[in-house]
């Protein structure tokens, strides 16, 4: 009976160091799913902040499409001024020549 004894007492002791082990690994699985859960949330907040980056890079995209044809509507408007201004000089050039000829005429009529 005492070899009997021994031997249940020798499972039992079994039992709980096997029952220790299990919960060591309960322990460890659940710091494991805590770990995971975070690095979840983290890789979620990157996803956030990416996608703010892109719409920030969208904006900046329309942006500069519109800049770039108001460029070219200022360019437009410097040729549309350059060309009047040609024009206002050829005009005044002639001015100054009809004013000279009429000069010219009034010094003879006085003659």
């Amino acid at each position: 009976m005492d070899l009997s004894r021994k031997e249940v007492n020798k499972g039992l002791l079994a039992i709980d160091e096997t029952q220790n082990s299990f919960m060591n690994i309960i322990d460890s699985i659940e710091e494991i799913t805590t770990q995971i859960q975070n690095i979840a949330m983290g890789i979620s907040q990157v996803a956030g902040g990416a996608e703010d980056a892109v719409s920030s890079v969208n904006y900046i995209e329309d942006m500069s499409k519109e800049i770039s044809s108001n460029i070219g509507n200022v360019s437009a408007a410097t040729e549309e001024q350059t060309a009047s201004m040609e024009e206002i000089a050829s005009a005044s050039e002639s001015l100054a020549h009809l004013a000279e000829d009429l000069q010219s005429l009034i010094y003879q009529i006085k003659i």
